[in-house]
């Protein structure tokens, strides 16, 4: 937790205020700092999971995507296929994941493999 602190739960994204004065200024009065949560999308949702698993070394499971999200990972994301032949993305063990040589552009690529 903390000023700017975003948490995804169940659907749920919450935001803690990210105005550093108005944050210390509510704890010090033993409140509560401010937060904003929305419910996302079934398409954020999505959208979310794949972000967030890209940026571990394991990447998407895409059996655990199909599973979770009743959906052929590489369907919903085509420009995936081009990717993994360029070898910007591995795909080992059922998994899709960006290659070590390519990490430090991973937002990059994560929004390449985004665009429909």
């Amino acid at each position: 937790l903390g000023a700017g602190a975003s948490s995804y739960v169940d659907g749920t994204r919450s935001i803690m205020n990210s105005k550093i004065h108005e944050y210390i200024n509510d704890l010090s009065n033993d409140l509560l700092p401010s937060c904003v949560s929305e419910d996302l999308t079934f398409d954020e949702m999505v959208e979310e999971y794949v972000m967030m698993n890209f940026r571990k070394n394991e990447g998407i499971n895409v059996e655990k995507f199909k599973n979770k999200f009743s959906l052929n990972f590489f369907e919903r994301f085509p420009h995936v296929d081009n990717l993994i032949k360029n070898n910007i993305l591995d795909y080992n063990n059922n998994c899709v994941s960006i290659n070590k040589k390519y990490r430090y552009v991973a937002n990059t690529i994560i929004v390449k493999v985004l665009m429909n």
